[in-house]
C-alpha cells in the first residue's frame, strides 16, 4: 500500500521546498522557502512533531470579514437623518 511522502526540491528561486503529497499523488501540504536543504529537512521534522501533539479546532471562516474603521463604526450605530430631496421629480422626458 501507498504511503505519504515527503518531497524536497529546489525552486526556480534556489530556495528548498518540501511538499507532502498523499498516498494517491494529491500534494496536502506545502512549505515556504528554504535556503538550505538541511533547513529544509528541519522543516519537515518540525511539521512530524508537531502534527502528531496538534489538536483540531473549529475556527470561524474570515476570509469574508471586511475591517472598518471606528469611525465608519460610529456611522453605522449612529447614523445621520436623511435630508428629504426638495428637488423637481424626474419625468419619462429626462431620461
Amino acid at each position: 500500500m501507498a504511503r505519504p511522502i515527503f518531497e524536497i526540491f529546489k525552486g526556480n528561486d534556489r530556495q528548498h521546498y518540501w511538499r507532502l503529497k498523499a498516498p494517491n499523488g494529491e500534494i496536502i501540504a506545502a512549505s515556504e522557502g528554504y535556503s538550505s536543504k538541511q533547513m529544509a529537512e528541519h522543516g519537515i521534522t518540525s511539521v512530524k512533531h508537531n502534527a502528531a501533539l496538534a489538536e483540531t479546532e473549529m475556527v470561524e471562516d474570515k476570509s469574508n470579514t471586511i475591517i472598518i474603521t471606528e469611525e465608519e463604526v460610529s456611522a453605522i450605530l449612529n447614523p445621520k437623518p436623511l435630508t428629504p430631496y426638495m428637488g423637481p421629480l424626474p419625468t419619462m422626458d429626462d431620461e
